[in-house]
């Protein structure tokens, strides 16, 4: 039997857009919005969005016509496990995994655009999304005193923690995907300002969403018990 509870946390960083003026409503122009990003919150649960910091910003690149952009990226880090029984390997689990889980995700969300005036509009292009998932996870130094049994047990825990996990990084990016599609889909307005609150909501919605489809999925598998 197996009671090793598994986590996610959401690390919700909205990418807070520094204004620019908007061009002649008659010249075509491009204003780069900035996106920022902060350290992603690690929590066995579900966290409210991060604050960001103006300190961090980086330039968004200015190409013309560029292609919506999905960028994603998984980082692993691992603890150490050496315990020669299945007893032991659940006890050192609980007193050395994330928060007393035996696995976490942390996921973060960023977005930028850049502004465009086409005659009297104004349009979101350039837009990008990046979904970045850290994951936790118990490694087994297996030690000489344990048994075959205690392998096949390791084994099994291992496959279940990391198909787990990566069913919320699945759920992370397609939250993504959803936050590029909503912001890729926007009508003009008139005044290049006025787009940041507009794309803001739109992927703020996406990102609700998706903490609602995080936490069913941890309904669903009770948290990764098996």
């Amino acid at each position: 039997m197996r009671h090793l509870p598994f986590g996610v946390a959401l690390s919700a960083v909205f990418a807070a857009l520094v204004m620019a003026c908007a061009a002649p409503a008659d010249a075509p122009a491009e204003e780069p919005r900035t996106p920022l990003s902060a350290a992603p919150v690690r929590s066995p649960s579900l966290s409210p969005g991060s604050s960001v910091s103006p300190s961090n910003a980086v330039e968004v690149p200015r190409r013309a016509n560029r292609p919506p952009e999905f960028r994603r990226e998984v980082r692993t880090a691992t603890y150490r496990i050496t315990g020669a029984t299945p007893t032991a390997i659940q006890q050192q689990i609980q007193s050395k995994g994330p928060g007393h889980w035996a696995g976490l995700t942390s996921y973060a969300i960023t977005y930028g655009f850049t502004a465009r005036q086409i005659g009297p509009r104004c349009y979101a292009k350039d837009i990008f999304v990046k979904v970045t998932s850290d994951l936790e996870l118990p490694a087994w130094d297996r030690p000489t005193a344990a048994s075959a049994s205690t392998a096949a047990y390791w084994h099994a825990i291992e496959t279940d923690l990391r198909r787990h996990e990566k069913g919320h990084v699945a759920i992370a990016e397609r939250t993504g995907r959803d936050v590029m599609h909503a912001l890729t889909h926007l009508a003009g307005v008139e005044d290049c300002n006025d787009l940041d609150p507009i794309v803001d909501a739109r992927a703020h919605r996406q990102i609700q969403l998706g903490k609602r489809a995080q936490k069913g999925y941890d309904n669903r598998t009770n948290h990764g018990r098996g």
